[in-house]
């Protein structure tokens, strides 16, 4: 798979990430389904995302995110890192809790490069009471050996 493309086998790989299930139920039994209410994107990444990384690179990732939450009183927003190869193993997994409203946060984190072809930073928004989610942003480093 190329850098740049799959964006529908990353969003996938969110959603299988986070455990997406179309049986999840909000409260009174009412299937839940996305919401135009609820929303997050990163608004930047350090380093930038244009960065060649390396394997043995150890890189400080900074991600700073841009959210709306309206369907529960809190939430939370996750930085996950994964490598290209593997959707279920992430690298990091940083959580920050969040408030109803809108702002904006920031998550760190440290990783190291392992032996892949890009990495993927994911920033899902899952609302209280939600075990999973297809709230989510996203970037991917192209990754080549020295």
């Amino acid at each position: 798979m190329s850098v740049s493309g799959g964006r529908s086998l990353l969003l996938t790989s969110a959603v299988l990430l986070t455990g997406c299930s179309a049986h999840d139920r909000g409260l009174g039994g009412r299937p839940l389904e996305p919401s135009a209410r609820d929303n997050v994107s990163i608004l930047s990444a350090s380093p930038p995302v244009e960065t060649v990384l390396h394997p043995g690179d150890k890189v400080p990732l900074r991600v700073e995110v841009e959210y709306t939450l309206s369907t529960a009183e809190s939430g939370t927003i996750t930085l996950v890192v994964q490598r290209a190869e593997e959707e279920y193993r992430p690298l990091a997994n940083e959580s920050r809790g969040v408030r109803r409203g809108s702002g904006r946060a920031v998550l760190t984190t440290q990783i190291e490069v392992p032996e892949t072809t890009a990495i993927r930073v994911l920033t899902p928004l899952t609302p209280q009471g939600m075990t999973s989610t297809r709230i989510v942003s996203s970037r991917t480093y192209a990754v080549t050996k020295r």
